[in-house]
């Protein structure tokens, strides 16, 4: 099959230069009017009339403004003129709204009225978001195919993208890539659905792109659009398209026919515009820019492009479309993109968060309690973060490093602290575990157990030793033998006084026996209460001693046969030593006590006379001094009794 007159000029156009300048004008015109024309425009293929045209139903349309009265559809002002159409603004009293009208160029003739025509029954089944919904296609009252349509405002995209200032961009502040990506990712997703009913745009460029005042993204001119597999995609007697976006199969159909990979070879080409700033092909003439695209692009980006984007338009641009991807690829592509965009920004937010402390000794953190509290809340932060970050990007890499640097960080924090469980936790989400943290971890988990067991036997040693167990118990157990030991001799003495009753070694013998008995009883009666530790068991002994003391005293005079009043210092001293002793040994609070007693002894000593007195009048008071001491001791006991 032989080339074409425009194949072979591209042909021999492939060796000349190719400039930046594109021009700035956008009147599309026939192929055959292209030889120093605008690459940005779309080049048309002929067409021709069809037969059906004459039996299109009729379109209720009027002109003349004047007339207006009564017709459905009244054409107010020109909006645009295409390169096959013009497209008039209308009035539609009986809806109470504005549309769209789209006519045949009457300079064009059968032409223009093949190419509405086919564009009309091509949009009729692109039923989608994306497409500008047809309201009718029918005849005028002159015989004329008039397609209508929503009336769509806005702004074409080309304008954004060629205007940094451009008003619009009020309403989009932020990051304008993320922007123009997300436009893009509408784009695709139209095209996607034009693609599952089989048909092909072949014109897509931000030109043909427009956004609605409220976030709509339209993909518009269906004019040239094919069906896959129809004998337009085959043809090698003409190029349709823009030579600016083209792919190297529009140009040279030996390349391969005309697929939906053709169509994802614009969308790669409109990527490479918003990554660049222009489109992919450029040159001053549209045959330079023909060559360049049979050419097919050589396609390298600066550290400035992202490497996601930059890969997907070598792939979406490949010479070969079996090399292409689709367009569901190609979209979720840029969706991964937008996702993994936001894994990075929260990946390196974190970082920010956490790098002061990484930079620091986690022991000398640990050390400091303000700083350590106030790391904690950031470890946590930004391990959250970088969780985040995984979630929506699990292959992210560098947030996976920084995770486990943080991890790792947190870890030799907690070991620091003393925290072995938090530790441990940390170092079960570390996998493979850093070198040293789990020796480090096992060695702060040995010396807890130490500490361990050392707290364990200093509370028993402290429990053992603690005069305060039970005081409340002992209270009235000393109460109860304060009333025998302190009534009884005060009585005797009184009776002997008054009433002439001798007091005889043996009647002081049978005393201190009924008093061994009861305290015997008591013993035994609340041994669990005064065996309870050691200081308990050492509290009875001593009181066992001090009256097995006084006892020995009164046995001793009875055998000596000396007065019963001479056993009464000898009987205090005994007594004073013991409370002496437990001053020492067990609490320095039974000092009071033995100042009674010794005080006792003393005047005993001083006036024998009266010693009984001394004797049960010191017997009483130590006793009560005894009650007073326990009870003191219970009420300021601490929370291990309680």
């Amino acid at each position: 099959m032989g080339r074409t007159s425009t194949e072979q000029a591209v042909a021999s156009a492939e060796g000349s230069s190719v400039p930046d300048d594109l021009g700035t004008d956008t009147t599309q015109r026939g192929l055959g009017e292209h030889p120093g024309g605008n690459p940005t425009e779309t080049l048309r293929g002929e067409g021709g009339a069809l037969p059906w045209v004459g039996s299109l139903p009729p379109v209720d349309l009027v002109r003349d403004l004047e007339r207006a009265e009564g017709h459905d559809l009244v054409l107010r002002e020109e909006l645009a003129r295409g390169g096959m159409g013009v497209v008039w603004l209308a009035s539609q009293p009986s809806l109470d709204r504005e549309v769209a009208v789209k006519l045949p160029r009457d300079d064009l003739g059968d032409s223009a009225v093949a190419a509405l025509a086919r564009e009309a029954r091509l949009l009729g089944v692109l039923e989608h978001p994306g497409v500008v919904p047809v309201h009718a296609f029918g005849r005028t009252p002159e015989g004329t195919p008039a397609l209508v349509m929503k009336r769509v405002t806005g702004v074409r995209w080309r304008e954004l993208l060629q205007d940094g200032a451009h008003p619009r961009w009020e309403k989009h502040p932020g990051d304008r890539r993320a922007f123009h990506v997300g436009v893009l990712r509408e784009v695709a997703q139209t095209v996607e659905f034009a693609h599952s009913r089989g048909i092909v745009h072949r014109d897509l460029k931000s030109e043909n792109v427009m956004l609605g005042d409220f976030g709509e993204v339209y993909v518009l001119d269906w004019g040239i659009a094919v069906r896959e597999g129809s004998p337009e995609t085959e043809r090698d007697d003409e190029i349709v398209g823009t030579p600016a976006y083209m792919a190297p199969e529009m140009v040279l159909r030996a390349l391969g026919k005309i697929t939906t990979r053709t169509d994802v070879f614009l969308l790669g080409a409109l990527l490479h515009e918003l990554l660049t700033g222009h489109p992919p092909h450029r040159g001053d003439t549209v045959l330079t820019v023909l060559a360049a695209a049979r050419r097919g692009a050589v396609l390298e980006y600066g550290p400035e492009v992202p490497s996601e984007l930059g890969e997907l338009c070598r792939r979406a641009m490949h010479r070969e479309p079996s090399e292409r991807p689709d367009a569901r690829a190609f979209r979720e592509a840029l969706e991964a993109w937008v996702a993994h965009r936001a894994s990075a920004a929260l990946a390196q937010d974190a970082l920010g968060r956490v790098e002061p402390l990484l930079a620091r000794e986690p022991s000398a953190v640990a050390g400091a309690p303000t700083e350590s509290a106030a790391a904690r809340k950031v470890l946590i932060a930004s391990a959250y973060g970088f969780d985040q970050a995984l979630k929506g990007w699990p292959e992210n890499t560098e947030a996976q490093a920084a995770r486990r640097q943080t991890l790792t960080w947190w870890a030799r924090f907690e070991v620091a602290r003393g925290d072995a469980d938090a530790a441990a936790a940390l170092a079960a989400d570390l996998d493979p575990a850093p070198d040293g943290l789990y020796e480090a971890l096992a060695a702060l988990r040995a010396q807890q157990a130490h500490a361990a067991a050392d707290l364990v036997r200093l509370r028993r040693m402290t429990l053992d030793s603690d005069v305060r167990m039970h005081s409340a118990a002992r209270a009235r157990a000393s109460l109860t033998l304060a009333l025998p030991t302190a009534m009884i001799p005060l009585g005797l003495t009184a009776l002997h006084r008054h009433q002439g009753l001798e007091l005889t070694h043996r009647l002081a013998l049978s005393i201190l026996g009924a008093v061994s008995l009861l305290s015997v009883f008591l013993t035994w009666r609340f041994r669990k209460v005064f065996l309870a530790n050691r200081a308990s068991r050492q509290i009875v002994a001593m009181a066992y001693l001090a009256l097995v003391g006084v006892c020995v005293c009164v046995a001793v005079g009875a055998l000596t046969k000396d007065p019963l009043a001479h056993s009464a210092s000898p009987a205090l001293v005994s007594v004073t030593m013991v409370f002496g002793s437990m001053t020492l040994t067990v609490d320095r609070r039974f000092l009071g006590v033995a100042l009674v007693t010794g005080v006792g002894a003393a005047l005993a000593t001083l006036y024998e006379g009266e010693a009984l007195e001394v004797v049960a009048v010191a017997g009483a008071l130590s006793s009560l001094g005894l009650w007073w001491l326990f009870r003191s001791l219970a009420a300021a006991r601490d929370t291990i009794e309680r």
